[in-house]
């Protein structure tokens, strides 16, 4: 859907919580484009007991990194309103994939660019995009449900396993201090 045909609402008006894993994971497979992240915190934004918005993020010693946010409509100020509620003071990191937006949002926000990163690319699995660390050749060795031969490369193997690459239009690396 065009955001100009979704629902519009004001952050104002909704609740934020810690999500459990399974309902966070169920929304972003649902509203967000890369589908639920394989781990993280996730907190969601309710409106009269629905989920609207979900942010889901990782934690290191390096700071917090921002995995994904998803909205089912329009939430006017949400994204700034589940940052500042889900965040630690620790400096934020985020990525956005040039494929799908411009990183706006995130400029908007006070996020500043730190790199420019070149394209990359995925496996195409069904109709999800799936990272590549998901299948190095370790994966091919151990994984019964993929077939394997000895001296192969990883992209010979994902061939024979009838996996597809596709490739992004590079990613740019955000920071909030």
């Amino acid at each position: 859907l065009q955001a100009s045909t979704l629902p519009k609402l004001g952050a104002r008006k909704t609740t934020v919580e810690q999500l459990e894993p399974e309902v966070a994971r169920e929304f972003f497979n649902k509203y967000h484009v890369q589908g639920a992240p394989p781990v993280g915190k996730f907190y969601g934004m309710l409106h009269q007991g629905e989920l609207v918005a979900a942010m889901a993020w990782t934690r290191s010693k390096a700071g917090d990194t921002l995995q994904r946010y998803a909205t089912s409509c329009v939430v006017a100020g949400g994204f700034t309103k589940l940052l500042l509620a889900s965040r630690t003071q620790a400096p934020v990191i985020t990525f956005a994939d040039k494929s799908w937006v411009s990183g706006a949002m995130y400029e908007s926000t006070g996020f500043k660019v730190v790199k420019e990163l070149a394209p990359d690319y995925q496996y195409l699995v069904g109709d999800r995009r799936v990272h590549k660390f998901m299948y190095r050749l370790s994966r091919f060795k151990t994984d019964p449900d993929l077939v394997y031969e000895e001296g192969l490369s990883e992209t010979e193997l994902a061939r024979l396993n009838g996996l597809t690459r596709t490739w992004d239009c590079g990613k740019t690396k955000f920071m909030l201090a």
